[in-house]
């Protein structure tokens, strides 16, 4: 059975051909189909344009690799391979104030990192409210003996040269580690000093940042 050798880098926009029109990006993504490929297809089934060419390379913005190897496994009768994460990437969990809609969120966005998925810890993790910290924030920490249901966080995708200027921006008590995501999977996730949440008020049981935020404001507005 033929197979496509598909080729994913991720391109600088200053090394486009200056008649090249696409959208403003930091970096995109290239995939390139083989000739013998495209020269063995029927003619309706390749894209206008791509037919005549000796080799062809589609070029979209980056973090779009699945459609482009689905487009390109089109060819074949096949279906595409998801990846793990976007090439050139490193995965990051956040928990709290850079979550989507928080006040640091930006600091994720502003380096053209990605969203990839909302789930939840493995359970043996607590949650606290950081006191005097602004904006307000929570401390993550792992604890063997703690059986919850898992708090909840996002995995976002960030640029591999913008991670480290990021890790080295972080304030303490805060720091990047390892943690355990519910599916068993080992992520980078911003955790937590232990010493700092002795006296913390322990929030666990909201399973997550928003939650707390949430009820705190129910509250609030009760009272």
């Amino acid at each position: 059975m033929a197979f496509c050798a598909v080729k994913v880098r991720l391109w600088p926009a200053i090394m486009l051909p200056s008649k090249t029109l696409l959208p403003s990006a930091d970096t995109l993504t290239e995939v390139s189909l083989p000739a013998s490929i495209l020269s063995s297809s029927p003619r309706d089934s390749v894209p206008e344009g791509l037919a005549e060419a000796a080799s062809a390379a589609e070029v979209v913005p980056a973090f779009s690799e699945e459609a482009l190897l689905a487009l390109a496994n089109r060819y074949l009768g096949t279906a595409a391979p998801l990846l793990k994460k976007p090439p050139g990437c490193v995965e990051l969990a956040v928990v709290g104030a850079h979550l989507t809609g928080q006040p640091l969120n930006g600091q994720l966005t502003q380096r053209g990192a990605r969203l990839e998925k909302i789930c939840r810890t493995a359970p043996n993790y607590r949650l606290f409210a950081l006191p005097g910290s602004s904006p307000p924030k929570p401390g993550l920490i792992r604890d063997e003996h703690s059986q919850g249901v898992g708090i909840e966080v996002e995995v976002w995708a960030m640029p591999e040269d913008q991670f480290g200027g990021f890790v080295a921006a972080v304030p303490p008590p805060l720091t990047i580690g390892t943690a355990t995501l519910d599916s068993g999977e080992s992520v980078n996730c911003f955790l937590c000093e232990p010493h700092a949440v002795s006296g913390a008020l322990e929030i666990t049981h909201h399973s997550g940042w928003r939650a707390y935020l949430s009820s705190s404001h129910l509250s609030s507005s009760k009272s």
